[in-house]
Order: C-alpha cells, then sequence, then structure tokens
C-alpha cells in the first residue's frame, strides 16, 4: 500500500493492497521456484521495525528510520512489477523485489536513511509515491538535508515522480492519484534517486505532506549500492620477469600475471560479493623468487590498510578487514612486488692452526646457491675475531651482485703475533637472501708456539785425555705440532 489517502480513500487503499498481494501469491503459485529473490547489489527481504525496517544489499545493511509514522505499521512489501526504476549497478532493477512500505503522517517526520558501511553514490528506488484526498491529488515531499550530497533523478521513473533540487515528490498539482504506479495521469509516482557523495553513512530527510493533505502518505523504498572493485597488480624488480599465480577470496577470482609480457600488470577488475566479508588475495610465490612488498591503495591513491600472512617464498596473502574497505564504490588496487631470492652462505673450511712467528695463509669463501636460486643483491662477506697479524681481503671486494652458483673467495694472511685459540665468525647475506640460519659459521683457530727442551741425559759425565768421547744431546720440541711446522 503506498497511496496517499484521505479518510474517506483509505479503504480503497487497503482493498488495493489486498489485491495486489492476492496477485503475487497467483504469480507464485503459477511459477514454480517462487519469485526470484533480489539482485546482491539490491536490498533484499526488509525487516520492519515500529519506526521503519532494514534490509542487507551485498553485506551493506540499510535502514530507515521515521520519527513518526503512521497506521499500519511498517512491513515487508514487494516492488511493483512494472519497471520504473533503473539501477546502475550490477544486480538488475528492483521491479517484483522486497521492498519496505510505511506511512508517512499527515503532520510529517523525520526521516533517516543509515548504511552500516560508509557507501559512494547510492541509489534509493520509491514506489507509489501521492495519492489524494477528496478527489485532490497529494504527496509526501522528501527535503535533503544531508550535507555535501546531491541527488539526481535516473531514467525510467513515470512522469508524475519529481526531483527538483534536494527535494523529491508526486506532483501535487495533477490529477488525483491512487493504486499502483503506472504510466497514467492518476499513478502514483516512482522512480530512482541517485545520491552523489562519498563515504556515506547516513541521508537525513524532513518530510511534510503537500497537496490535499489527508491522514499520511503510503510509500515503498528499497535501495541499490554499488559495487567495491578490486584488482591486483604483479610488478617484478631486479628478477628475470615471468608467471605469477593469483587467488582470491569474496569474488576475487584467480589468474596468472606474466610481467614478461607488461611489467608491471594488472588483472581484471573483480567486484565483491559480500562487504560484511574481508578481502584476500594470495600469491604462490615461484622457487627463486619472493615477494618483497605489498600495498594496497583507492581509487584516489589512498591507502587502504591491509596485512601480510604467510611466506614471502611460500605463499603469501593480503588480508583486507571488512572494516577497511568501503560499503560500495571503492575501486581497490593491490600491489605485489616481487624480487629474486638468493641464498649465500659461509664456510671456514679453509682455515687452519697457524704458527706464532710464522707466515700463514688461509682462506674462507661467502657462495651464492646455484639455479633455480638468482642473483644475490647486494651480496657481503666477512670475518671477524681473527687472531692477532692476521687480516682479511676477499675478492671480488663486497659488497657485490653476485650471480647463482657464485661467490667470495677471501683470503687470510699474514703473521701471528700471539699464541693461543680463538674464535673466528665468518657472515655473509644480501638484500634478498631469506635463509639466515647460514649466513653465520664459526670455527676455532689455534696459533701455536714451538717449546724446544734439550736433554743432556745422552752425555757421559766424565771423559779420558787420549780417549776418542762419545755422547748424545736430544733437543725435543713439546708443542702440539711436529716441529717442522714451528720454528723451532
Amino acid at each position: 500500500m503506498a497511496t496517499a489517502l484521505g479518510t474517506t480513500g483509505w479503504r480503497a487503499g487497503l482493498s488495493e493492497r489486498v489485491r495486489r498481494a492476492a496477485t503475487v501469491l497467483t504469480a507464485i503459485a503459477a511459477i514454480a521456484g517462487a519469485s526470484a529473490p533480489a539482485s546482491a547489489n539490491v536490498t533484499g527481504t526488509w525487516t520492519a521495525s515500529a519506526s521503519g525496517g532494514s534490509a542487507v544489499a551485498n553485506g551493506v545493511t540499510v535502514t530507515l528510520s521515521l520519527s513518526a509514522v503512521g497506521t499500519p505499521a511498517p512491513s515487508a512489501d514487494t516492488m511493483n512489477a512494472t519497471n520504473y526504476w533503473t539501477n546502475s549497478y550490477t544486480g538488475g532493477t528492483p521491479n517484483g523485489q522486497p521492498s519496505l512500505f510505511f506511512i508517512v503522517p499527515a503532520a510529517g517526520a523525520t526521516a533517516t536513511i543509515t548504511f552500516s558501511k560508509p557507501v559512494d553514490n547510492p541509489i534509493i528506488h520509491i514506489d507509489r509515491l501521492g495519492g489524494s484526498n477528496a478527489g485532490v491529488a497529494n504527496s509526501s515531499q522528501w527535503t535533503l538535508t544531508t550535507p555535501s550530497v546531491t541527488m539526481t533523478e535516473l531514467g525510467g521513473s513515470n512522469a508524475q515522480f519529481e526531483v527538483v533540487g534536494n527535494q523529491f515528490f508526486r506532483t501535487a498539482s495533477g490529477a488525483a492519484a491512487g493504486g499502483e504506479c503506472n504510466g497514467t495521469a492518476s499513478g502514483t509516482a516512482c522512480g530512482s534517486i541517485q545520491f552523489n557523495g562519498t563515504n556515506i553513512t547516513s541521508l537525513t530527510f524532513t518530510v511534510v505532506m503537500i497537496g490535499g493533505g489527508g491522514i499520511g502518505d503510503g510509500l515503498e523504498i528499497s535501495a541499490a549500492i554499488p559495487e567495491t572493485t578490486v584488482i591486483y597488480r604483479k610488478q617484478t624488480v631486479n628478477v628475470t620477469p615471468g608467471p605469477f599465480n593469483f587467488t582470491g577470496t569474496n569474488g576475487v577470482g584467480a589468474s596468472t600475471l606474466n610481467t614478461s609480457t607488461t611489467n608491471p600488470i594488472s588483472s581484471t577488475s573483480y567486484s565483491v560479493t559480500n562487504h560484511a566479508n574481508p578481502i584476500t588475495i594470495s600469491e604462490t610465490v615461484p622457487a627463486g623468487y619472493r615477494i618483497d612488498s605489498t600495498s594496497c591503495v583507492n581509487e584516489l591513491g589512498g591507502a587502504v590498510t591491509s596485512t601480510f600472512t604467510g611466506s614471502v617464498t611460500g605463499t603469501g596473502t593480503i588480508n583486507i578487514a571488512a572494516a577497511a574497505y568501503e560499503g560500495g564504490g571503492q575501486t581497490i588496487t593491490c600491489t605485489v612486488v616481487n624480487r629474486s631470492r638468493s641464498d649465500m652462505s659461509v664456510s671456514l673450511a679453509g682455515l687452519g692452526p697457524a704458527t706464532l712467528g710464522v707466515p700463514y695463509t688461509g682462506t674462507y669463501t661467502c657462495s651464492n646457491a646455484a639455479s633455480p636460486f638468482l642473483q644475490a643483491d647486494a651480496a657481503s662477506c666477512a670475518i671477524s675475531g681473527l687472531p692477532a697479524g692476521l687480516t682479511s681481503v676477499c675478492a671480488p671486494t663486497p659488497t657485490a651482485n653476485m650471480a647463482p652458483g657464485a661467490g667470495f673467495t677471501c683470503t687470510v694472511s699474514g703473521t701471528p703475533t700471539a699464541a693461543g685459540t680463538v674464535t673466528v665468525t665468518g657472515t655473509t647475506g644480501a638484500t634478498n637472501d631469506l635463509n639466515l640460519p647460514n649466513n653465520t659459521a664459526t670455527a676455532s683457530f689455534t696459533v701455536l708456539q714451538s717449546d724446544m727442551q734439550p736433554n743432556l741425559s745422552g752425555l757421559p759425565t766424565t771423559a779420558e785425555i787420549g780417549v776418542p768421547y762419545s755422547g748424545t744431546v736430544l733437543c725435543t720440541n713439546s708443542a702440539t705440532a711436529t716441529s717442522s711446522a714451528l720454528n723451532a
């Protein structure tokens, strides 16, 4: 029921509503499976309340609240089967779809439409606006008071539907109206209005009766919200371009992006299927690559908050919480940057014991793993803790980019100046090396010292004049190395 009526016309309006309900029931009986449900971007079945009602469109709850309502109370209803509306967004038109019926009382009211998440440019569909009292046309007149929001009448409305500035109403100077919205002069008004603005959370109206007055205006509404679209974008830096596989949730589909074709390269646009749910985008990282960074922005370049979970070398996922994006009208672009992955390791196997005061030469190496690992960016190689008197020189000189399978060969040389055992530490790495445990190695390095001791026990303690004498002196190195290795 949606006819503005006087006392004498109320029963006619009520009878019309009963007739319309009977028509719907007949159609349901005639078509298996009942009437089609509301499309995702158009509000579904409304839940009425004492002051209005609410319904959900693509995860966004749309709620109408009035400061006063007439009798009977608000209730779920169905839009006219004939299409006088335009839905600029995917999801189809609202004709034959669920609506909320309510009555604006003769004294008027304040009406507020709220959205559970901010939306851009929502559309409100109006059905059966206006009517008559004692044969004189009347209507509720809705004046938008929300700042920074404008109204645009969309195509498809009937001639009686008026949108002028920040107001909409049925033409009150025309013929008396009643019954369904239709193409005749006596039909109630119906049409669609787009409310132009961004991050809209509510629309507030001052509603008054104009024309023939009466006991109020019964009308119906439904709503449509725009899609939120998601694009993922792949970029490779300092690495051989190639294919990268992506999947997603909440309407984000799977695809393969190949940076050898275009770098960076973007996916198609995907429409979010439920604005009440989070959005995820996952990449399965090929061998030899790693995810270097991820970021998401809106259509204006502003940051959209996201988190990263998973592995930068396995499967990594961008997570956008439901609260981090709008309820409709936003375009989110998420960029995943991949760089080459390397694996530098250090070996101290070429270092051995040295001898105090004896020139020494030894080696250690820092190597990048072979293919499929890729170039090590800004690779390093160093050693610390060498005994006094020894120094290290590497070829090539760190830091340097290191090809797969290549590495640094470092020479330790000099003359030790102190004996003893020390712990030396070799370190390596690269900006794209994620395998950290093999970036460090330790070893004990001993500098030996000779300990020569004479033994005179082989010398006879006496000798005779003129008699040949024979004896031995034994000099023994008591250190833990052979005498040839020591300065004995």
